[in-house]
């Protein structure tokens, strides 16, 4: 698939799966798509790009979605303090709070909704379609430009229709936006993912008036008589048998003093020469110490565990996003569903960083928290009195879209893309060095 076409699929499929497949608008009201798409889809457009521009992961990309879980309700339509919104009557909720005016459970249900179901299932699926360009920026900075200002321009029609309706106030606005900001400085706190632009090349470095060690590494000067040259053989005495050789490659660079190679694999054997060398020397190896004395050698480390299969995590991910859906609106459910969400989010960060995980988990994780919201639009219009025919069929044309784009997205977790690792981290650096 093309760049447009990709980003053109993420623009419709946002809106489609945060509004309409889930029951909270029917499909009778679909051409309300040219207002909600510029918002839904213009901030999962933006939350990528922005994303995969900075060379960051899916961790950056969830804080994203987060913030913006934060933005709509509570400042765009407002709906988080709005208690009449759309004709509820958010009052008689269990868990609303009349001092605070609001609900704890709908900053639940509105927040992790909008972070998953509008905009993280989306991005994942289109990406699953994307193959080698899952990864890779969409947008040009015109394409960028367009859709930033379509989802201003969204936002603002949205923020405009409800407020004829309902204003917040000052502190509330206030304090949801600096919970936005904060979001947002989370979101760039992690470490890019991707790869980074190699350092300059080090100086050569001269530890003596004949001895020169390239940065390179790629020879070392020296007396000719004690440096046999690369790759050739070296006959080793005493501890080795005779005749056998061992090939010396060149050295690397060494912090301190010149090592000879030949001199550092006779001694020291060639474990002590790749230690010094930065290089591998083939040799004779040395015997094991614990083994030389007759001791039984240190026990090793375990193996780290391996990551599940990616059809686990997908089913782990559908029983997780049901058990949430369907949990009670009082104060014991509201306990379970935060329970829900840190069990899930600690489990798939540990199990992203085990060997073995790759982008077709991450398929197979949207794949299966997509299952729920295809029968929960159903279940919502029945318990709001509009599972009329007309709605029920709108219905069905909406969520067989939906499956189709997951039929599509799934295959993908078996192709060679999606079975590429992600980007393995830089490794940590000093506790000194800053980063953004």
């Amino acid at each position: 698939m093309t760049r447009i076409a990709l980003a053109a699929g993420l623009f419709l499929l946002a809106p489609l799966m945060g509004e309409y497949l889930i029951g909270n608008v029917p499909a009778s009201a679909l051409p309300g798509l040219i207002v909600l798409a510029p918002m839904y889809g213009g901030a999962a457009l933006l939350i990528r790009e922005v994303t995969r521009r900075t060379g960051r992961g899916w961790p950056t990309m969830i804080t994203l979605a987060l913030a913006y879980g934060v933005l709509q309700p509570a400042i765009i339509d407002q709906s988080l303090f709005n208690p009449s919104f759309d004709g509820h009557d958010f009052t008689a909720a269990p868990t609303y709070l009349p001092a605070l005016g609001l609900d704890p459970g709908l900053i639940l249900t509105f927040t992790t909704g909008h972070a998953i179901t509008s905009l993280a299932l989306p991005i994942a699926l289109t990406e699953a379609l994307a193959r080698h360009r899952a990864t890779t920026p969409w947008l040009r900075a015109p394409g960028l430009t367009v859709t930033t200002l379509l989802f201003a321009a969204g936002s603002w029609l949205i923020h405009a229709d409800h407020q004829t309706y309902f204003q917040a106030t000052p502190l509330q606005l206030g304090l949801s936006a600096v919970v936005v900001a904060l979001l947002l400085v989370a979101a760039f706190s992690f470490r890019p993912t991707g790869p980074r632009p190699s350092a300059p090349s080090r100086p050569a470095h001269r530890f003596g008036p004949t001895r020169r060690l390239r940065a390179t590494g790629r020879e070392t000067t020296g007396h000719p008589q004690h440096h046999p040259g690369p790759g050739r053989p070296v006959h080793h005495h005493g501890g080795a048998r005779e005749g056998r050789s061992t090939r010396v490659p060149v050295a690397a660079e060494v912090v301190g003093e010149a090592q000879d190679p030949r001199r550092l694999v006779e001694e020291g054997g060639a474990g002590a020469a790749a230690r010094i060398t930065g290089r591998e020397v083939a040799g004779p190896a040395a015997p094991h110490p614990a083994k030389a004395a007759g001791e039984r050698p240190a026990p090793t480390a375990p193996a780290a565990p391996a990551a599940p299969r990616p059809w686990q995590a997908g089913l782990a991910a559908a029983l997780a996003v049901t058990a949430h859906t369907l949990r009670p609106e009082t104060w014991p459910g509201l306990a379970v569903g935060v329970l829900l969400l840190a069990a899930a989010t600690l489990v798939i960060a540990r199990w992203a960083t085990r060997p073995g995980w790759t982008r077709r988990h991450t398929t197979c994780l949207a794949a299966g928290a997509a299952l729920t919201p295809l029968w929960t639009g159903f279940l919502l219009l029945d318990l709001t009195g509009r599972a009329t025919p007309p709605h029920l069929i709108g219905q069905a044309a909406i969520a067989a879209t939906v499956a189709a784009v997951r039929a599509s997205a799934t295959p993908a977790a078996t192709s060679r893309y999606a079975a590429t690792p992600p980007t393995t981290p830089p490794p940590p650096s000093p506790p000194d060095t800053p980063h953004a």
